[in-house]
């Protein structure tokens, strides 16, 4: 494995760490909690989930957004799964993408990426996403401490 697919790998698994923490330190309650200011953790959660899976395509066509939580994160609370079932999901992706990033060399990361607005390269498109699922983690723990949770570690 290349020197660059290694750092990518540590720093996604260190945003899985962060977003397992966030889902882990949420209530039932405030998992779904909402305010007009403030769309509930499960919406950025869900998303930063499906889009990462996206990202980890070799292509732009075929993907079914909404299907991964078996809901749109825009829909209806309702639909969203709880803390468990998220938790699940995010296992799955997260070791998809360590297997994914594991098999990377040098050359497929500076490769065409078929993903144009994330930038050039494989390797943009890695950076562009893990910037997406922090923005949303960001979001989430804004979310938790205005709810009075406890900040979650820095991975």
């Amino acid at each position: 494995m290349s020197a660059m697919a290694e750092s990518m790998r540590e720093q996604y698994a260190r945003a899985w760490e962060m977003l397992r923490g966030l889902v882990d330190g949420l209530s039932d309650t405030a998992w779904t909690a909402e305010t007009h200011a403030a769309p509930a953790p499960v919406r950025y959660a869900v998303h930063a989930v499906e889009s990462t899976d996206f990202y980890l395509r070799s292509e732009l066509e075929g993907y079914r957004f909404a299907t991964l939580f078996g809901a749109n994160w825009e829909g209806p609370l309702e639909g969203l799964p709880d803390r468990a079932a998220a938790m699940a999901v995010i296992e799955a992706v997260a070791q998809r993408t360590d297997a994914w990033l594991a098999g990377l060399s040098d050359a497929d990361l500076l490769g065409p990426n078929p993903f144009f607005w994330t930038g050039g390269t494989v390797l943009s498109r890695l950076a562009y996403n893990l910037r997406h699922m922090l923005y949303h983690m960001g979001e989430m723990s804004a979310a938790m401490r205005a709810q009075g949770a406890t900040e979650t570690p820095w991975a």
